[in-house]
């Protein structure tokens, strides 16, 4: 995970897990007015910018065309003005400026990433992306809030988009609407408590990333494996174990397996919580990092399933999309 600006440490797994809120520490810098406004904005994304939204635009705007378009109440300095754009997801935008080619405007997309960088205080993740004939941008750089912990789902965006008229480029920035994912890093240091289970669950990672669902996978002590189950386009393939004697020893059971998948998987995996369910105590899934922002990642769970008062069920699950 070298891509990582700042160093994130692993505390206690059960002292962190819990839902992260997207709150972004305002800057200490009393003169940086970018930060402060940028800050402002980034804040204002978990409720869809609805306290910085302002009155709609009249006929098309020329910049962001394909969606409702409004006024933004804040001013980003360096842009030429900010937008809301009403998306399937709205998104507060900001047009800083059009410029006759890549070469005029590339110093600038590096200053700009560097700002928002600078206006979060270093705890960020970049991901630089080049366009093809499918993606409306030339260039991206995605960006993500680092915690000590883990980070946020990449919910800022600086684009690099092409005129169709005369080739020049525009430079924008967007942030995504709504409260981002959390994943969770996973430590180097961690011991393992099982080194039979560690061991077999390792050795099936490498047929499952690679492989559609074809059944079972392989053993995996102390799981049976108990075949596949469709929804939709999911697949999940499934391995339980039973036989807890109370709560407390299901706890137990679920979090000496969870150590183990976190080393048999490395730092090449990130993890994250799912929504609440009634019937199910805890449940964490895993996913590579370089599989974040994919439409259908395959994902890896492990699952303490409350089946009635006294009946528990650990289900390691493998995921296919």
């Amino acid at each position: 995970m070298s891509k990582f600006i700042t160093i994130i440490l692993f505390s206690t797994f059960w002292c962190t897990l819990h839902a992260q809120e997207f709150v972004v520490t305002t800057p200490k810098q009393k003169r940086n007015d970018f930060a402060k406004s940028f800050v402002f904005v980034l804040n204002s994304s978990s409720n869809y910018f609805k306290n910085i939204q302002d009155k709609p635009i009249k006929g098309l705007d020329s910049i962001f065309t394909d969606a409702p378009v409004f006024y933004n109440k804040v001013k980003l300095k360096g842009s030429v003005y900010g937008r809301i754009v009403h998306d399937s997801i709205p998104y507060a935008a900001y047009y800083f400026g059009t410029y006759p080619n890549l070469e005029a405007v590339e110093a600038t997309y590096i200053n700009l990433s560097n700002l928002i960088a600078e206006s979060l205080g270093g705890k960020v993740l970049f991901k630089s992306i080049d366009g093809n004939k499918n993606t409306p941008w030339l260039k991206q750089t995605k960006i993500a809030y680092t915690q000590n912990t883990g980070f946020f789902m990449f919910n800022i965006f600086v684009e690099l988009q092409q005129n169709e008229i005369d080739s020049s480029i525009n430079l924008l920035l967007k942030i995504k609407g709504g409260s981002p994912q959390f994943f969770y890093k996973i430590a180097r240091n961690e011991p393992i408590k099982s080194f039979m289970f560690a061991s077999a669950f390792k050795s099936q990672l490498p047929a499952f990333q690679k492989r559609k669902p074809q059944g079972c996978l392989g053993d995996i002590p102390t799981f049976v494996c108990r075949g596949t189950r469709k929804q939709g386009d999911t697949t999940v393939v499934i391995y339980d174990k039973y036989g807890f004697t109370d709560l407390p020893d299901a706890k137990k059971e679920f979090e000496a397996t969870l150590s183990n998948m976190r080393v048999s998987l490395t730092d090449d995996y990130v993890y994250f919580l799912p929504p609440f369910e009634s019937n199910k105590l805890r449940e964490v899934y895993f996913l590579k990092f370089d599989d974040i922002d994919t439409a259908k990642p395959k994902m890896i769970k492990l699952t303490l399933v409350q089946k009635s008062k006294e009946d528990y069920i650990l289900e390691l699950g493998f995921v296919y999309r």
